[in-house]
């Protein structure tokens, strides 16, 4: 859950996605998730790691669905946060990940581009 002075820091407001759009880092694809809610401003993406790598603070993205045939590539990013998710004590080498990210320097074209994944607003809680 978000506290009060975090929610007052967003500038927009956050909007799920479906299931079926994915991120991944650049170049090597090493970081692939499920995008989870995005905004002007970010996003923010649920990853599985299998072996821990140097945390970066930027990086340049692809946001694509083959189910939507989308595809947004090259959006370079700060990052916000990458937390530990709570793992399964059965599945010791494999962490799950929760990272945020703030848009910088979008294009036109790619704005108008991610406003195509907007759906409905989260609820003011989850702002």
């Amino acid at each position: 859950m978000t506290d009060n002075s975090e929610r007052d820091r967003r500038q927009h407001p956050r909007y799920k996605v479906d299931d079926e759009v994915f991120l991944a880092f650049r170049p090597q694809f090493d970081r692939i998730g499920k995008l989870k809610d995005i905004s002007k401003g970010g996003a923010a993406f649920e990853y599985t790691v299998f072996q821990e790598s140097q945390p970066v603070q930027t990086a340049e993205i692809d946001i694509f669905s083959a189910a939507k045939d989308f595809h947004l590539p090259r959006v370079l990013c700060k990052i916000v946060y990458d937390v530990k998710l709570d793992s399964y004590p059965s599945f010791n080498n494999i962490v799950t990940r929760r990272c945020g990210l703030q848009f910088q320097d979008l294009s036109e074209q790619q704005a108008a581009q991610l406003q195509t994944l907007f759906s409905s607003p989260l609820p003011l809680a989850y702002q």
